[in-house]
């Protein structure tokens, strides 16, 4: 079953580090309802300038965005553009909140491979594939993603 999911993000910037780090959350992400409960982990994707997973973290809950004067409220100030957009997505969206203190900052991040380039978006996996790809030298998207015979 897949009980990971995998968020990207353009850069790495310390806005993303605030927000995974200090704030202990993700937003806006589109998953469907009938996904929350199976949720357990999160990981992030930085495109620039690693092309890797660089975070991961316990998932705690999941919720949908239904204001932002509430999504503020819970998790602080957020940028007026970040706001602009967001405002077109209320009701569509959702926030992921991490355990506290527990984020991980994956030692040996997991890059691109020679089948699997990238992530753009979102995908899923298990977390037991995602601690399998951590235990190799040099991880990839290869190893995440390869099928089980």
């Amino acid at each position: 079953m897949d009980d990971t999911i995998i968020v990207s993000v353009d850069t790495e910037t310390n806005n993303v580090q605030e927000i995974l780090i200090k704030r202990n959350c993700w937003y806006a992400v589109e998953i469907s309802k009938e996904r929350w409960k199976q949720i357990t982990h999160i990981a992030v994707y930085v495109s620039d300038p690693v092309s890797a997973i660089k975070y991961i973290a316990e998932v705690i809950g999941i919720e949908l965005i239904e204001s932002i004067e509430r999504l503020q409220a819970r998790v602080g100030v957020i940028k007026q553009e970040t706001i602009e957009a967001l405002r077109k997505e209320e009701g569509k969206k959702c926030v992921i909140y991490f355990s506290e203190k527990r984020v991980e900052t994956v030692t040996t991040p997991i890059k691109k491979g020679k089948n699997v380039k990238g992530i753009q978006g979102r995908r899923y996996t298990n977390y037991e594939q995602l601690q399998h790809a951590l235990l190799q030298k040099e991880p990839t998207l290869d190893d995440l993603f390869q099928r089980k015979h």
